[in-house]
């Protein structure tokens, strides 16, 4: 679950996800302390564990229920209040208090733990970044900032600002408050591009096949097909009297929905439109939509409709079955479009690999810069699970009343 999509900026760097859990791999002794605490904390209050916290440097406390939280965290020369950090979030809390208090809890315990860890990053690459900026490139930021407000502001509200800052009220968040969140953004990725992407080299061609290998499976595309589908229910050829139908009742209509979809498999021949006739003549679910289903997999559909798949996988594309009758009805099959399997070669996912490659490199490097950038500044308090538990308590203690 992200944070408030519509109303992040849409220049949020994506290495911050990637890094985040990158460095938790790094200190896995450390989760295991930390994840101890929260379940600690969590059984106290008679819920099942959740959220976790990488990087905390202080000791488990002997009584983890007595922890008072701390309401700011200060990272360098920056901090930032619990309350703050749930902005952008209102609406996906105010969905997830409805499903329950157990489960709500322990959604804001996992989300919690994912907010803390991405501000530390963002915090510590901007302070890094900032003193390194350049005062004509602060102007141009300030340009990109605005250009692409209006851009969201254009595309998505109508070009009316006041129903975006409306949207961003319902979220917690403010026009302001977005403005400094992208301007953040943009600075930390426009240094990061200038003295950290020249460092990304050219691949050899071993590191792409060994990256080939590992991901083989992504590029694999299994063959597939989508169909339209007539169907004709037995029992809608009932008198409408009969419910349960003797055996001559049942075989009169195995005969009327036999003779049904002889005279539509004809119409169809001489051109009629299947999907004109499946709205017409169709009982199945998707009637309505012309009998048109969508590409599915046998595990999706009911056990009736297994034999329809079957009989599909022998149609070429554009051709419709004949007869095809089961237990329970008669089904008229069209094979609307075929995709056919795709397993890629070496040389067909050169580009992606060596995408893929930089991608990896630069993230490691950023990565690396992040975890020397936390060695050196002062994190406050240095217990972060005291932080996240005044995380946890704000959102649960909060109404977030929706904006009318």
């Amino acid at each position: 679950m992200t944070r408030g999509t519509l109303l992040r900026p849409a220049l949020i760097l994506v290495f911050l996800f990637s890094l985040t859990s990158a460095c938790q791999t790094s200190k896995i002794k450390k989760k295991n302390r930390q994840e101890e605490t929260v379940r600690r904390i969590q059984d106290s209050r008679g819920h099942e564990p959740a959220g976790t916290l990488p990087g905390t440097s202080a000791g488990v406390p002997d009584d983890p229920t007595e922890v008072d939280p701390v309401y700011v965290l200060r990272v360098g020369t920056e901090s930032a209040r619990a309350e703050e950090l749930w902005a952008g979030m209102y609406e996906e809390l105010r969905k997830q208090r409805r499903l329950g208090s157990m489960r709500y809890e322990r959604f804001v315990a996992q989300q919690a733990a994912q907010i803390i860890s991405e501000k530390m990053t963002e915090m510590l690459l901007y302070q890094h970044t900032e003193v390194r900026l350049p005062e004509q490139s602060e102007k141009q930021i300030d340009q990109l900032v605005d250009g692409e407000i209006r851009r969201v502001i254009t595309t998505s509200h109508g070009g009316v600002q006041r129903r975006f800052e409306r949207e961003l009220q319902k979220q917690g968040s403010s026009l302001e408050h977005f403005r400094g969140e992208m301007r953040r953004q943009m600075i930390i990725r426009g240094f990061l591009d200038q003295e950290l992407r020249p460092l990304v080299s050219e691949p050899t061609r071993d590191e792409l096949w060994r990256l080939f290998e590992r991901n083989r499976e992504q590029w694999r595309r299994p063959g597939r097909k989508r169909m339209s589908l007539i169907e004709l229910r037995f029992t809608d050829f009932l008198p409408d009297d009969v419910r349960r139908p003797d055996d001559q009742q049942l075989r009169l209509a195995q005969s009327k929905a036999r003779t049904r979809a002889r005279v539509l498999i004809e119409e169809l021949r001489l051109g009629a439109d299947f999907a004109t006739l499946a709205k017409e003549h169709s009982s199945g679910v998707r009637a309505v939509d012309g009998g048109a289903w969508d590409f599915v997999e046998r595990e999706e559909v009911r056990e009736r409709y297994l034999p329809v798949l079957d009989k599909l996988e022998e149609l070429s594309e554009g051709e419709v079955s004949g007869l095809l009758e089961t237990s329970d009805a008669i089904f008229l099959v069209r094979n609307d479009e075929t995709i056919l399997p795709y397993e890629p070669s070496f040389v067909d996912v050169q580009v992606e690999l060596k995408r893929a490659h930089s991608r990896n490199m630069y993230n490691q490097f950023v990565e690396e810069l992040v975890e020397d950038l936390r060695q050196q500044s002062r994190i406050d308090p240095p217990d972060l699970n005291r932080f996240h538990a005044a995380m946890v308590e704000v959102a649960l203690a909060k109404d977030f009343p929706p904006v009318s």
